[in-house]
């Protein structure tokens, strides 16, 4: 019986590390899906790269705090 109690408990609080926490970021429409073990971040800001005017789009992963999978580019836009 104890040990049903030690592992549920156990899976209960890996769960409660599983459950992201969203944010929306003030940077243009950027947002961040956070918990203990991984990070989204859905990139969708405002920039500048050498005189045009544009925005970062794309999507960065980490997992345990190291990025996995980043995938943002920057796109100028349409006019400039």
């Amino acid at each position: 019986m104890k040990k049903q109690r030690v592992s549920i408990a156990v899976g209960l609080i890996v769960l409660a590390m599983l459950i992201p926490v969203r944010r929306d970021m003030d940077d243009g429409g950027s947002k961040e899906y956070s918990a203990v073990l991984y990070r989204v971040v859905l990139r969708h800001s405002l920039a500048q790269r050498d005189g045009a005017r544009g925005y970062l789009s794309g999507t960065e992963i980490s997992l345990f705090g190291m990025e996995i999978y980043n995938d943002v580019m920057f796109v100028p836009s349409v006019g400039e």
